[in-house]
């Protein structure tokens, strides 16, 4: 009995020890502000409550604006209701991905995998003001989670379990549209395990993906299809050229991230493919697996697949819209997260020396939160982040001549 309660208190205290670190951390680096893309969301916030009318938004999507239209329903500030938010969902992540990892490895290696997950660069940069990020990796996460427990790991897919998970995919793709490609990505890991009948995936596939399928065919005027990229002889080499750029941040995977690095791309893909082969070594000398083993590879082939599904139709999405997203960080080195934890779990599923996973695991995390918070901090003094707009518009209103109803702004052009 005394055994149960401790290991009750160890799966309580690694979930909550590692939420309240990013909560603290993400409250400490984050300003009252957001970025550009989020402050057009919010600007739209009128035309949705007055009129119904989405198009203030634009070719983003309509899930953060539509959240804060609600809190401007209780006259509470949109922009502060977030900023206050974000390090609890910062929090929050931690604690799905605890959850999720700990059905497969022991309560240690999960806690340092989510920590090294969550120390990613890309989420460090997304906490110092309110971006997307944060908010779509939580309902990232939490449709994954509900499709490992209930299709994969205990195959229950009753109507009311099935339209759960479509409308978990429909907050995912509304918050971020990158999202669909990882929707794609569980689609495809159901296709692959025969999760469905060819009939019900088809169906429910269609149904998960109806509204980025509308916003791609009806709203996306703003950023038009390129269709002679698309047929063009080139398109094979720029295809490859964008996943090799994503490939390269896979050194964060162990390593974190580096802008000195960064100048030496051949290093970086050396360190990449010294990941790989030894990922490759540790599967050709593993030693006999059992049920355990099966279900952390499992759980890694889930990952994977979401993974390498988002960077090829990110890929393919960039000669599309000729947009070279390899080169926005934010947006490739979201993906890393997946491959990490696809990559840790078939460690653990080759390698029986746990303690010298654990002290890798908690080296390179310590390493990574390290130096997040040190660039962090450094930044932020010289760092040019948007101070609140309807300050900003307030001041020059209450400057400019009463009897003038213009106002100019200056942009060098």
């Amino acid at each position: 009995m005394f055994n149960d309660q401790k290991k009750y208190s160890y799966d309580i205290l690694y979930p909550l020890s590692g939420g309240i670190i990013f909560i603290l951390i993400a409250f400490f680096i984050s300003r009252p502000t957001a970025n550009t893309d989020i402050y057009v969301q919010l600007i739209a916030i009128k035309g949705i409550l007055s009129e119904l009318d989405f198009s203030g938004v634009h070719w983003h999507p309509i899930g953060i604006a539509t959240v804060g239209s609600l809190f401007k329903l209780f006259n509470l500030d949109p922009l502060i209701c977030l900023y206050y938010l974000q390090p609890v969902l910062s929090g929050l992540c931690f604690w799905i991905l605890f959850r999720l990892l700990i059905t497969v490895i022991p309560d240690k290696h999960a806690f340092f995998i989510s920590l090294s997950s969550l120390s990613l660069f890309v989420f460090f940069n997304s906490m110092n003001q309110v971006t997307a990020e944060i908010i779509s990796l939580i309902t990232i996460l939490l449709l994954m989670t509900y499709v490992w427990n209930n299709f994969i790991q205990n195959h229950n897919s009753n109507v009311k379990i099935v339209l759960l998970m479509v409308i978990l995919s429909w907050i995912a793709i509304l918050c971020r549209d990158a999202a669909i490609f990882i929707v794609i990505g569980i689609l495809i890991f159901f296709y692959i395990n025969n999760i469905f009948s060819r009939l019900k995936f088809l169906l429910v596939g269609t149904i998960m993906l109806l509204p980025g399928a509308i916003k791609t065919l009806f709203f996306y005027n703003f950023q038009p299809i390129h269709m002679e990229k698309i047929f063009s002889l080139s398109m094979p080499f720029e295809i490859i050229t964008q996943l090799t750029k994503h490939f390269l941040n896979f050194t964060e995977i162990i390593l974190p991230y580096s802008l000195h690095l960064n100048r030496i791309p051949w290093i970086k893909l050396i360190i990449v493919l010294s990941y790989l082969l030894f990922l490759l070594l540790t599967k050709r000398y593993q030693i006999d697996s059992n049920v355990g083993d099966k279900k952390r590879r499992l759980l890694g082939n889930y990952f994977f697949t979401i993974g390498i599904s988002y960077y090829c139709l990110l890929s393919f999405a960039s000669i599309c819209y000729n947009y070279d997203w390899g080169d926005l960080y934010r947006v490739s080195g979201f993906g890393i997260l997946f491959m990490l934890n696809a990559f840790w779990l078939y460690i653990c599923s080759y390698i029986k020396w746990e303690r010298g996973i654990i002290v890798i695991l908690m080296i390179t995390s310590i390493m990574k939160v390290s130096y997040g918070l040190r660039y962090e901090i450094l930044s932020n003094q010289h760092r040019f982040l948007y101070q609140d707009y309807r300050d900003s518009i307030k001041e020059i209103i209450n400057y400019v001549d009463k009897g003038c109803n213009d106002i100019y702004v200056y942009t060098d052009e």
